[in-house]
């Protein structure tokens, strides 16, 4: 895998790659939907009886750390990952 890394064509591939991701399936926009649809399936199970799980009822995730999480990868989606 070390030797891949090193090969120009293939990290000018993968580069090209994550462009075209970012700007469709690993948009910002895209990824704080599904975090969005997250957050609403969860809020949505915050309503239902406490009598099993004491759990259920409790704010599991804060608006603050959700846009930590949001901008988290914000700011680590603008370039691919490097070695």
């Amino acid at each position: 895998m070390t030797k891949l890394w090193g090969e120009k064509n293939f990290q000018n591939a993968l580069k090209c790659r994550w462009t075209v991701l970012r700007k469709d399936r690993f948009s910002s926009a895209s990824i704080n939907a599904r975090i969005d649809a997250g957050v609403k399936l969860l809020a949505d199970a915050r309503v239902r009886p406490n009598d099993k799980c004491k759990v259920i009822g409790a704010q599991l995730l804060k608006s603050a750390e959700v846009y930590a999480i949001k901008s988290l990868i914000t700011r680590a989606g603008s370039t691919p990952v490097r070695r």
